[in-house]
């Protein structure tokens, strides 16, 4: 289904009381500019508060010319990058992919955020040759999944809510349902995934044995 912001902003009117549609984030009328003011800024904050697969990517890092005086070594910090999630060897370091996995999942390897002396962000850390897992910025409606569009339309209206409908509670409402989702995004996340191979069942092994 093809998704667009204002198929986003008008949801998330809806869900404030608001019963006129906008045709387009930059119309010249209040529902329309308050959505505008608020969007950029709420899809980053839905996208680092729940770990939606469609936003989940691997990079292997480069290296900054300028080491730092508490790490082994400085990073880079990708572009595109929202939240980081987690750091860990890069595959070609001696590890299989199978121990690869494992030691992302169960290893927890420290890292930190500090600028350079040029002032650019860079990632700090004693892993060598590092390859992180990062929520990056995704601005184009047609990746969203359905949760999460209905999940960013409650976000868009906690900050709608008072500036069009002067009702705090549409707000708390928004924002009660803003959680909930936040909830059911991390249990979703994990539906979308499994760890290693599962063992077989007994069915399974009877019927094909």
């Amino acid at each position: 289904m093809a998704r667009s912001v204002e198929q986003i902003c008008n949801l998330a009117l809806q869900r404030v009381g608001v019963t006129s549609a906008i045709d387009s984030i930059d119309q010249r009328v209040k529902e329309a500019m308050v959505c505008n003011v608020a969007y950029a800024t709420v899809l980053e904050k839905a996208l680092v508060d729940a770990p939606f697969p469609f936003s989940r990517k691997y990079e292997l890092l480069a290296q900054s010319g300028t080491p730092s005086l508490k790490w082994k070594y400085r990073y880079v910090y990708p572009n595109d990058c929202l939240a980081l999630r987690s750091i860990f060897p890069n595959i070609g370091e001696g590890y299989d992919p199978k121990t690869l996995r494992k030691v992302a999942r169960e290893c927890t390897h420290a890292y930190e955020i500090a600028v350079d002396s040029t002032g650019e962000k860079t990632i700090l850390s004693d892993v060598e040759n590092a390859v992180v897992e990062y929520t990056m910025n995704v601005s184009n409606p047609k990746w969203f999944s359905s949760s999460f569009v209905s999940f960013l339309a409650w976000g868009l209206a906690v900050e709608i809510a008072l500036p069009l409908s002067r009702d705090v509670s549409f707000s708390q409402n928004a924002l009660a349902m803003y959680e909930r989702g936040q909830q059911e995004a991390h249990s979703a996340a994990l539906n979308e995934e499994t760890d290693e191979d599962q063992p077989e069942s007994e069915f399974v092994t009877t019927r094909y044995s």
